[in-house]
């Protein structure tokens, strides 16, 4: 699912996606505690770390995945994070 597609669900609460409605009621649950969550869209460049460790998990055969250490498979996209390398992207205005 495309994270900018999820960020046009979230406030939607009445208005079920069958397709998604067992994570977003979950994911309603957890806006419901008291804390200050704050949901920002951002691209793919910008976050390849995280991209990486979700594909990463979603092709484990495990529901649990803990990680010690980073693996191998992102650490070039850490390596990036921490010398802050900036990707350009062009965007179409509307």
């Amino acid at each position: 699912m495309d994270s900018q597609f999820s960020l046009q669900l979230v406030p939607s609460r009445h208005e079920m996606h069958i397709r998604f409605k067992n994570i977003l009621q979950l994911f309603w649950s957890l806006l419901d505690k008291d804390w200050t969550i704050r949901l920002q869209y951002m691209y793919r460049e910008g976050n390849a770390m995280v991209d990486r460790l979700a594909n990463l998990a979603v092709s484990s055969s495990s529901q649990k995945f803990l990680i010690q250490q980073p693996p191998a498979s992102v650490m070039d996209s850490l390596h990036f994070d921490f010398q802050v390398v900036y990707w350009p992207r062009l965007i179409n205005s509307v």
